[in-house]
């Protein structure tokens, strides 16, 4: 089409040349995960001595070691200032427990409606422009969308390893400011490498695989218990994908024959995610495959969505529960850990969904196993990620501990029954004192 080209030779430029124009106090968006920026990561964190009070926001990072220079180094705190999304590596999670950053609690699905601030430069990761002129946000379609009516200008790097990928990720050319090439693989997950899971591990993910039924959809995350689920899943019939983030373990289950997504009522016959995080073949699979969507953020988490899903399957994890039900998964205490990520909206989706089941996963416990994570009471200050009303079942190695619709004395009967054995009279003892037991 004319003038599309143009358009894009006008609008090239370095990652370096982009990075110039940011000026002190600024409000940068980096994508998330597979679609995050880097060598404009890089380019920026390099003018660190000619910049101050840069906010810079991000959700879920690649490993930072991926990244040259890292601008939340505590060297470039006079520079730049993190607002940290959705969840925390160890790199963002120091930031903000040392002050050089702060955490902005809220539900992704809302993650642009919520936002106060006007963006100056939102970057993100792109596959090459086709004949139309449009790009797709590929692996990571994730929070541009979202982001771009409070965006002043949005910046593409443009990479020929970022798939094309099916749904409503498109960008046009006229909707971009400015675009940089790189040819480097995008962010990825070297499966083969990974520890193998615990016992404790193994058997948490067998009691929530032995509850999972035949043309149940699915989320699941990375992890191990994820990774032991997925493996016991193999031979279920007609199972379905609706998820924030598709995964290596899931795509085992569609090469296998699991997962058909035949039975889904919400986008029959698709995968339905946000974004794709794993190993190369993962986005193999996923480029230019009809059976893969990618939808923003807004509408893959938006819980009346999940909920559409005939038994929509979730399962998260989390650090403490207590004899309510109540689930801290972000904090220990008032210290920071995580934030919520998309744990609440798929936990309340799965609630609403007919025949849908949410699990909350937990070690019986922690430190060693000098503590309980099944507690009278959720540490003073923690946060409340799943509210009491919300928990359908809460697993340990010990079992599955069926919450939804039951009254407190009935949930703390079942939590304490999949509780260590070490803490079950103490436990017991607590409940009767409390009055939840009599």
């Amino acid at each position: 089409m004319f003038g599309i080209q143009e358009d894009y030779e006008n609008k090239l430029a370095t990652a370096g040349e982009i990075a110039s124009r940011v000026q002190s106090n600024d409000v940068i968006y980096l994508n998330a995960g597979s679609g995050f920026p880097i060598t404009f990561s890089d380019a920026l964190t390099r003018r660190a001595s000619e910049l101050r009070n840069v906010r810079i926001a991000h959700a879920v990072r690649p490993d930072p070691t991926m990244l040259e220079i890292d601008y939340l180094c505590p060297e470039y705190a006079d520079s730049f200032t993190l607002i940290c999304e959705y969840s925390f590596d160890r790199v963002a999670r120091e930031a903000v427990t040392s002050g050089r950053g702060s955490y902005r609690p809220h539900y992704p699905s809302q993650s642009g409606m919520s936002w106060p601030y006007e963006i100056d430069y939102l970057v993100t990761s792109a596959s090459p422009m086709d004949e139309h002129g449009y790009f797709s946000f590929g692996a990571a379609a994730c929070y541009p969308p979202d982001f771009l009516p409070q965006t002043r200008r949005l910046v593409l790097e443009v990479n020929p390893h970022q798939p094309r990928v099916y749904g409503d990720s498109f960008v046009h050319i006229s909707q971009v400011d400015a675009l940089y090439e790189v040819d480097e693989p995008i962010p990825s997950i070297d499966v083969t490498s990974g520890a193998k899971p615990t016992e404790v591990e193994e058997a948490i993910g067998a009691h929530v695989a032995e509850l999972i039924e035949d043309r149940s959809t699915l989320q699941l995350g990375i992890g191990a218990v994820p990774d032991v689920v997925a493996r016991l899943l193999r031979d279920k019939k007609d199972l379905g994908i609706h998820t924030e983030m598709l995964s290596d373990p899931l795509v085992m289950l569609v090469e296998c024959g699991a997962v058909t997504n035949r039975f889904k009522t919400f986008h029959p016959g698709r995968i339905v995610c946000t974004c794709c995080f794993g190993s190369e073949k993962l986005y193999r699979y996923i480029a230019d495959n009809p059976a893969v969507e990618t939808y923003p953020i807004s509408y893959t988490n938006n819980p009346e969505n999940i909920a559409r899903n005939y038994k929509q399957v979730s399962i998260n994890a989390t650090l403490q529960v207590d004899f309510m039900g109540q689930c801290a998964s972000e904090s220990l205490g008032t210290r920071h850990y995580s934030g919520i990520g998309g744990q609440w909206e798929f936990t309340r989706g799965a609630y609403l969904s007919p025949g849908g089941k949410g699990f909350i996963c937990v070690r019986s416990t922690a430190k060693n196993g000098t503590i309980s994570t099944i507690t009278p009471t959720l540490s003073p200050g923690a946060a409340v990620s799943i509210t009491r009303n919300d928990v359908h079942y809460v697993v340990t190695e010990y079992g599955a501990a069926l919450l939804k619709g039951r009254t407190i004395e009935e949930r703390t009967k079942s939590l304490i029954s999949i509780a260590h054995p070490d803490f079950r009279d103490e436990l017991t003892f607590e409940a009767k004192r409390l009055c939840y037991l009599t």
